[in-house]
């Protein structure tokens, strides 16, 4: 029987040749060798799919699906759809975290048993390399809905939620063609 992974990554990617392998190095930097990536191919014209047929060729954790979802929400969709793992994280392609984010967001969720969802602060890489500040709005585990309500609070990769939970929920709303993730 196959081992599922405790974390599946799941990586919409269309036409993102200028990013994608940063993204997807940032995973093969993890201090936690326990995920699975599905990088989900949302019709791309470039060379992202050679891209990732190199990654999935290289390492057995990466695997690939065709998706003609023409958006973030349906591809994220088509990847859910495939996971197997306990948590899942959702990684744009021109997104990377530190090499130690799985680490620490596992052992936060290990300080408590029933959270469904694990949250960190993030910070930007400006054009010229230089690192924003690292942010994180405190209000989120104060007032979760009232903030969510009003702005995007956490970057999509910043998260790690319960792959049932998200199941249940429905995924994604695919009719969004932007703010799916913040939804």
């Amino acid at each position: 029987m196959a081992h599922n992974p405790l974390v599946s990554v799941v990586i919409p990617a269309h036409n993102t040749e200028a990013t994608l392998a940063r993204a997807l190095d940032c995973l093969l930097e993890q201090e936690v060798l326990d995920w699975e990536a599905i990088i989900v191919d949302d019709a791309s014209t470039d060379s992202t799919p050679a891209i990732i047929a190199g990654y999935v060729e290289r390492d057995a954790r990466f695997r690939t699906l065709s998706s003609c979802a023409h958006s973030p929400a349906g591809a994220r969709n088509d990847g859910i759809s495939t996971a197997r793992g306990q948590w899942l994280m959702f990684l744009d392609a021109d997104d990377w975290v530190d090499a130690s984010f799985l680490a620490k967001i596992l052992a936060a969720l290990k300080t408590a048993p029933d959270a469904v969802v694990a949250y960190c602060g993030s910070r930007r890489v400006m054009p010229d390399g230089a690192f924003t500040p690292s942010s994180i709005a405190p209000e989120v585990a104060i007032q979760p809905f009232e903030t969510f309500s009003r702005r995007c609070a956490i970057a999509t990769h910043a998260v790690l939620v319960d792959r049932e939970t998200i199941v249940e929920l429905g995924g994604f709303d695919a009719s969004l063609r932007t703010c799916e993730d913040w939804d």
